[in-house]
């Protein structure tokens, strides 16, 4: 069984709208069928420690993948415009390590890894295969969808400058603030992981014209349509 989590209840409410799915709470998870498979739907809460916690329920249920959908802020809206459909080809956590006095976090400053996968160390980015996991995963209508590098923050980038800094640091090109944990957690226990989001607003930005949440959760919902129902 298949696991298909999003941060809040409003995000899978928007992911699997018209597809008579049930209800679920934070913290909660419900089993579920769509399109002649059998899911395990949860709903984490914001934030990498929800995210972790969600991960270890899921992993004890003996999952045979996870699905993680939502929203993401772009750090360009020219190449990852709002309401496009991405999925993740690494995660990055910029805020594990030693913060130096420029305020420049070094992963290895502290000298300890979070943990391993196959034999290596795991310092602040998990490398993702996703075309590989959705071929395996039976989800052949996610090939329609880009990869990207995103970012994962505990706290929403709010100004201009970071987002520069954020950007230029890591290469990456969507922010959100569960994936690493989801990441992480899948890979070391070896199962497969996909995430997919859709761009609601420009990192960095506070301005009502910079964001469209409701667009990128109908483009969610588009999104996750095609592929669960995919055969």
């Amino acid at each position: 069984m298949l696991a298909f989590v999003t941060a809040t209840a409003k995000e899978l409410q928007a992911a699997l709208a018209g597809l008579d799915a049930p209800e679920v709470g934070q913290g909660q998870c419900a089993s579920w069928r769509c399109g002649g498979r059998g899911l395990l739907l949860g709903v984490s809460g914001i934030g990498v420690i929800n995210a972790g916690i969600m991960t270890g329920r899921l992993l004890e249920r003996g999952v045979s993948g996870v699905i993680n959908a939502g929203v993401a802020g772009s750090f360009d809206l020219e190449t990852t415009p709002m309401g496009s459909v991405w999925l993740a080809d690494r995660e990055v956590w910029p805020e594990y390590g030693l913060r130096r006095e420029d305020g420049v976090v070094d992963a290895r400053g502290i000298g300890f890894p979070l943990g391993s996968v196959e034999n290596k160390p795991v310092f602040d980015r998990v490398e993702l295969a996703p075309h590989d996991v959705w071929a395996a995963m039976g989800l052949s209508a996610a090939g329609e969808f880009p990869n990207a590098s995103f970012l994962t923050v505990s706290a929403v980038t709010g100004g201009d400058e970071r987002a520069r800094t954020l950007r230029k640091m890591f290469d990456v090109r969507l922010e959100n603030m569960e994936g690493f944990a989801f990441a992480l957690g899948c890979a070391q226990a070896g199962v497969p992981f996909l995430e997919l989001r859709t761009v609601s607003n420009l990192v960095g930005s506070r301005s009502k014209e910079d964001w469209n949440l409701e667009g990128a959760l109908t483009a969610l919902g588009d999104a996750c349509s095609r592929v669960l129902q995919a055969s």
